[in-house]
């Protein structure tokens, strides 16, 4: 690349995709990670029940 100030506005531009990609990226995981616990929280209140739900059966 030379010192051409078209060539310097396309290398900054591409730093900011590469910035966009990278936060979009981050969001995406932040997503994935937030649906991953809110399962294993609905996952752990379940299997609470169901302990809570057999202790009262085993009572019986």
């Amino acid at each position: 690349m030379t010192n051409d100030p078209s060539d310097q506005q396309e290398l900054e531009a591409h730093r900011a995709v590469n910035h966009a990609l990278a936060a979009l990226n981050e969001a995406r995981n932040s997503r994935e990670r937030d649906r991953a616990v809110q399962h294993a929280e609905e996952q752990l209140s379940q299997a609470q029940q169901d302990l809570a739900q057999a202790r009262l059966d085993n009572n019986d």
